[in-house]
């Protein structure tokens, strides 16, 4: 479990079967206790699954694809609650100036989506390239996690910079959560318990260790962090030469961890609701 008691392992089949409510019926039934309006930024670098995942929480068609422009998940009969919103994770000044603005009125929380090195290559050129110089699954992996190192450092100073915004009473400053958001999980279940411990603010990582820097910078009574794994169905991750992993998840699997993701969401957006 990480701090916040969230599941990193799938439980009996029975159990999480229990868990087959509808999505949208789930967010209507968690965000009814709300009193204001909360609009969660989802960030995180190319190729994780970011739209994928908003899409299967709001009830939206997936597309294939990576999202170039800012993204709102409209999800019914709760959107003037929640609004999620995502940050294409391309580098450049569209990017740039969507977290600007994110940040000009910064968001009740942020959620940051990784993907253990899974990140999916979508330009072909790219992609050759990457491949005569990364050819082995660990080498290219390794690239994609200094890449997500790279983004939280980023997101850590905007976290911070808002957070000591001036003339701003403490209490009504955010973001007052960082929800870390491992995705893609059904490929690389069988290490798991590795992820968790890597995306842990409680891990030894050198994830970990950048998300304990952030607290103690802000102050960990001021911003809540967590981290809780999902899965959206994605295709087989392949890479170079013979080299495909293909996922062994069920359906009720995956319904499990994104039921989880819309609770953890909820219950945070809840938790700093009034404060």
């Amino acid at each position: 479990m990480s701090g916040g008691g969230y599941a990193w392992v799938v439980p009996a089949l029975e159990k999480a079967y229990e868990h087959r409510e509808d999505i949208l019926n789930l967010w209507q039934r968690l965000v009814r206790a709300l009193r204001s309006k909360a609009r969660v930024s989802m960030v995180g670098a190319p190729g994780v699954g970011k739209t994928a995942v908003l899409r299967a929480l709001s009830g939206l068609a997936l597309t294939q694809g990576t999202s170039r422009d800012r993204e709102q998940g409209r999800i019914r009969g709760i959107a003037e609650k929640i609004d999620l919103i995502t940050v294409p994770g391309q580098i450049g000044q569209e990017r740039d100036r969507i977290l600007d603005d994110e940040f000009q009125t910064p968001p009740v929380g942020v959620v940051y989506f990784t993907a253990f090195g899974y990140s999916t290559v979508r330009s072909e050129v790219s992609r050759a390239e990457l491949q005569q110089a990364y050819p082995t699954l660990d080498a290219i992996r390794q690239i994609h996690m200094n890449s997500e190192l790279s983004v939280l450092e980023e997101l850590s100073d905007r976290i911070a910079k808002s957070l000591r915004r001036g003339n701003v009473r403490w209490s009504d400053r955010v973001p007052r959560f960082l929800l870390v958001v491992p995705t893609k999980i059904d490929l690389y279940y069988e290490t798991i318990l590795e992820a968790r411990d890597y995306y842990s603010v409680e891990g030894n990582s050198a994830f970990a260790d950048k998300l304990r820097a952030l607290q103690r910078r802000v102050g960990e009574q001021n911003l809540r962090v967590e981290s809780v794994p999902v899965s959206a169905g994605d295709d087989p991750f392949g890479w170079a030469q013979d080299i495909e992993i293909s996922t062994q998840f069920l359906e009720r699997h995956r319904k499990f961890f994104q039921h989880q993701l819309v609770q953890a969401i909820a219950e945070l957006c809840r938790a700093v609701d009034g404060v």
